[in-house]
């Protein structure tokens, strides 16, 4: 007898190839399930859950940067340690307290918001988080009180000094 009949004698299951041909669309499906499973579990952080509310302040924050490009604002800000000195040139702004806000595009978790509180000498000063020591980040600095302009820009940190304008 040769090789040609013991395959033939062989029950479909017993043989390689009808096996091989079922064992690649199934592992298919099982990576399939396995990446539903997964995506389900693992939250995208990039999508922000009050998209809604924020598609619809874009107009606001298109007048907050035209009246700051108006009042012709400028943010110099300087690093030393943890701490932000800030001086705010332009328009005279009486405000004591303004906002500066860190976004990380990835991780929403590194994201910060610093409250740079006016001294004596007119600058500003705040306490920057461990959490924002390194990376790209999206920046924008407006009055805690009265939002009424908005200067934005990217930073990238670690650096001894950054400016922002609108």
């Amino acid at each position: 007898m040769n090789t040609s009949d013991n395959n033939a004698e062989l029950a479909w299951y017993k043989q390689f190839w009808p096996l091989f041909i079922i064992a690649l669309p199934a592992s298919v499906i099982v990576a399939c399930i396995f990446l539903i499973v997964l995506s389900f579990q693992k939250a995208d952080d990039v999508i922000s859950k009050d998209y809604y509310q924020r598609g619809l302040n874009i107009n606001q924050t298109i007048t907050q940067i035209e009246e700051a490009k108006r009042l012709n604002l400028k943010l110099i800000a300087t690093i030393k340690s943890n701490t932000i000195f800030a001086t705010l040139e332009g328009s005279d702004v009486e405000d004591t307290i303004l906002t500066l806000n860190f976004n990380e595009t990835t991780d929403q978790q590194r994201d910060a918001s610093i409250s740079l509180l006016r001294q004596d000498d007119g600058s500003f000063k705040g306490t920057l988080p461990d959490s924002i020591r390194a990376g790209r980040f999206y920046a924008d600095l407006s009055p805690l009180d009265n939002p009424q302009w908005l200067i934005k820009g990217v930073i990238f940190l670690p650096t001894e000094s950054f400016q922002l304008q609108p």
